[in-house]
C-alpha cells in the first residue's frame, strides 16, 4: 500500500478526522455504501504512535482516516 493506490471501503465502516494534530474525533462518518479512496499516506506518523492501524485517505473532497483492514484493493481487470 502506497500513496495513490486505489482502495474501496465496504459499507458500515467508520471514517474518522482529527483536530489538528491531536488524537481527538472532531468528525466521523460511517458509509452507507461502498466507497472507493485514494491513499493519501500509509501509517499515521503525524498522529499519536498508539494509531498506527489508521490509514489516511481521500474521499468525497476530504482527508479522512480509516482502519487498513478495512481498505481492500480495487482490481484491475485489464480494461477488457
Amino acid at each position: 500500500m502506497k500513496s495513490g493506490d486505489l482502495y474501496y471501503v465496504p459499507q458500515n465502516v467508520l471514517l474518522v478526522q482529527f483536530d489538528n494534530n491531536s488524537t481527538s474525533p472532531k468528525n466521523y462518518y460511517k458509509t452507507d455504501k461502498p466507497l472507493n479512496v485514494v491513499v493519501i499516506n500509509e501509517g499515521s506518523s503525524d498522529l499519536d504512535p498508539h494509531l498506527g492501524k489508521l490509514i489516511k485517505v481521500f474521499c468525497n473532497g476530504q482527508k479522512w482516516y480509516v482502519n487498513k483492514n478495512d481498505l481492500f484493493e480495487v482490481q484491475n481487470d485489464g480494461g477488457g
